[in-house]
């Protein structure tokens, strides 16, 4: 079994079972593979060119086989139909870390055999993504960059399988309902496909708090002064309207009695 030494790039994997309704002990994890962050040194300049340095999972040798081995043991417990039957993995770090402060994901016993492949989502400390790209650019003769003086990479993983029920349940109908859907019983062993993801730590924003209610001395609510109505707000403009309106508007025709008399002095 490879190790994971302190502050190196790569990680360690363990898997168990947790049995929620068994009165037993909980198991120790067992190895399953590696992961490793930094590229070999022979694929460094290849990396550096297609811009792609996507870790791989290492599997075990009897990581496959054990894993058929639970299933195939609680298969036909209650336990397993009721979902209380839980795959674990487990990430270690460091090497001298204990399996106590290992991150662990759990996913159902009863979706594994439906599943061909798995998912290991890993999220970086801020500085890991500028630490992992400055490892794979090798084709200039520069040094690389070292793991040895620094702490840990990944932030926290997730895990995950597919495919799993839509609704999550671990009843029998639910399980055949989801093989014959589009998708025939695998052929493959479970989780043979393992894929692993790196993406950046995404700290959640802080929370804009709104500003408390204003309280009296007695400790009453202070009341908000009534809204005004529409002529309360706008009275000064509608006065200015209507005497704009009141000094444009044209002057009366003018008229009187000359006008008609020297009409008829004409007809005269």
């Amino acid at each position: 079994m490879r190790k994971a030494g302190r502050g190196s790039s790569l990680h360690l994997v363990h898997h168990r079972l947790l049995h929620l309704s068994s009165d037993v002990e909980l198991p120790q994890f067992e190895h399953r593979g590696a992961i490793d962050l930094s590229p070999p040194a022979q694929q460094q300049q290849q990396l550096a060119k297609t811009a792609s340095s996507s870790p791989t999972f290492q599997p075990d040798s009897g990581s496959s086989a054990k894993i058929e081995e639970w299933i195939n043991r609680w298969k036909d417990d209650p336990a397993y139909h009721n979902g209380e039957i839980f795959y674990q993995v487990a990430l270690q770090r460091r090497e001298e870390d204990k399996p106590e402060t290992w991150d662990v994901q759990s996913v159902r016993l009863c979706h594994v055999p439906l599943s061909t492949s798995d998912s290991f989502v890993l999220h970086l400390t801020p500085s890991a993504k500028s630490v992992i790209d400055r490892q794979g650019r090798g084709d200039d003769g520069s040094k690389s960059e070292s793991f040895d003086d620094r702490d840990s990479l990944v932030e926290w993983f997730s895990y995950y399988v597919d495919p799993v029920p839509r609704d999550g349940s671990c009843s029998p109908a639910t399980l055949s309902k989801t093989t014959k859907k589009g998708k025939k019983q695998p052929q493959a062993p479970p989780l043979s496909n393992s894929t692993v993801e790196v993406r950046d730590v995404r700290y959640t924003p802080k929370v804009a708090l709104r500003a408390p209610v204003p309280m009296t001395p007695t400790g009453e609510p202070i009341k908000p002064p009534p809204e005004k109505s529409f002529l309360q707000k706008y009275w000064m403009y509608i006065g200015a309207f209507l005497l704009v309106l009141a000094v444009a508007a044209p002057p009366e025709a003018e008229g009187g009695p000359d006008n008609g008399a020297g009409a008829g002095a004409r007809r005269k």
